[in-house]
């Protein structure tokens, strides 16, 4: 702290920055929903993310059918406001028919694959990675069926436990 980033820590205990996602000038839903604006930070060797994305069929259907996405809709809900692609918004923080919009994307995600070797991502009520059972509030079974539902909103449950098997 001070960063702009949406994983910052605030000293009130909060975390995450608005203005990460959100821009200062017009607080728009619109652009914190596109792939784009989250290449700002997950870019790069250190972060390739967005590389990847945009190499994906997700990234590919996104740009030809980014008018059909109804991006700057006050109500964003995966399956009922569109479904022809998803971003990274889709996956990662925007709400589902079961699960509400979330402002933390460590709530889907259930693997770091950052170190030599991949681990799991259990959590405790902060958001810190833990390894005592008594401390877990969010368990990395939990992350990954927050985005299997995610996920099923346009695959069958087959398909999205054969990748996750996969994977």
């Amino acid at each position: 702290w001070p960063n702009t980033g949406i994983g910052r820590m605030n000293l009130d205990g909060s975390r995450g920055s608005c203005a990460a996602c959100h821009s200062r000038h017009d607080f728009s839903n619109r652009r914190a929903r596109q792939p784009e604006n989250c290449g700002k930070c997950h870019l790069g060797p250190d972060h390739p993310q967005k590389e990847i994305y945009n190499e994906s069929k997700h990234g590919i259907a996104y740009r030809d059918l980014k008018d059909q996405l109804n991006l700057g809709s006050d109500s964003w809900v995966l399956g009922k406001d569109y479904n022809a692609a998803p971003t990274c918004s889709t996956c990662h923080m925007s709400a589902t028919r079961n699960q509400p919009v979330t402002h933390d994307p460590r709530n889907r995600i259930s693997w770091n694959n950052r170190p030599p070797a991949s681990v799991r991502l259990d959590t405790n009520k902060e958001g810190a990675v833990v390894t005592d059972p008594a401390q877990i509030a969010s368990s990395w079974q939990d992350k990954r069926n927050n985005m299997k539902d995610v996920c099923g909103n346009c695959h069958s449950p087959g398909y999205v436990d054969a990748f996750y098997t996969q994977y």
